[in-house]
């Protein structure tokens, strides 16, 4: 039997390998010990004290290795100083936990631990800090032409084309680009934790008085902006994607008062 017990911990690919002699619990010296051990090139290994950060609400496969040692083994896994899984006594020389990481964000110590069935059990431990980053991603933005408002499920965000989203929480979402005197558009987009998604819309012009009206909240949603907003652009103040006559100007006034609210000969807009 081999006069040593090695637990050696592998999380994210990396792996993290101390040893404790036969007889007793790892101490503060065995650490120490592995460290120059790394240093000389005696362990391929990585520093003990670091680990890959995670990203929260992710699973984990976190396998811990004896070798030497007697069987059977016990393995477990404690965070933060709490057991939070373990598994034996077996005659398996590794075991693999999945673990979900739905803890609070910040940084965390995670420590695995292997108890062997010699007369006198030895325990190996191995363990390493880490964060538990907040699950979130990007979104870059582009229309054709630039220059669109973006609003995020529905929420406008004061910022226009072309605009990378930042901290945008993982999953669905829907990103809508609004531009004077274009259609609206949208696109659906998925986020996924540590990427960047592309929502990317070509805007068409709008080209009458009725699709104009659509996207601006129906009849019902007239209002006297929108009114002083078809004005500038009879007289060349702004460009609305075409120039309204002063009888649709006027059909729009009628939709505002609630004097006609389906058909109106005004606009030539049946809805």
């Amino acid at each position: 039997m081999n006069n040593k017990l090695e637990v050696i911990m592998s999380l994210n690919g990396r792996q993290y390998s101390v040893k404790a002699p036969i007889g007793r619990a790892l101490e503060p010296g065995d650490i120490e010990q592995a460290k120059q051990d790394i240093l000389s090139g005696k362990i391929s290994t990585m520093n003990p004290a670091t680990c890959h950060d995670v990203v929260q609400g992710t699973t984990q496969q976190i396998t811990l290795t004896a070798t030497g040692g007697q069987a059977n083994y016990t393995y477990k896994l404690l965070l933060d100083g709490i057991q939070i899984a373990s598994a034996g006594p077996m005659a398996s020389t590794s075991h693999t936990f999945s673990v979900a990481f739905n803890q609070a964000i910040g940084n965390h110590t995670l420590k695995g631990e292997i108890i062997d069935s010699c007369a006198t059990p030895q325990t190996a431990s191995d363990q390493c800090t880490f964060d538990i980053t907040a699950s979130v991603g990007s979104i870059s933005c582009t229309t054709t032409p630039s220059g669109a408002s973006v609003a995020l499920d529905g929420v406008s965000l004061g910022v226009v084309t072309p605009v990378t989203l930042t901290d945008v929480s993982a999953g669905s979402h829907t990103v809508t680009f609004t531009l004077s005197g274009y259609n609206s558009c949208q696109a659906s987009v998925t986020v996924t934790a540590g990427s960047t998604a592309t929502a990317s819309c070509t805007l068409t012009a709008i080209t009458n008085i009725c699709t104009w009206i659509t996207n601006n909240g129906g009849v019902s949603g007239m209002t006297i902006p929108k009114i002083f907003n078809l004005v500038d652009a009879y007289i060349g103040v702004t460009n609305i994607g075409f120039t309204p006559t002063n009888q649709q100007i006027f059909g729009c006034v009628d939709y505002y008062l609630g004097f006609i609210t389906s058909g109106n000969s005004k606009t030539g807009c049946s809805f």
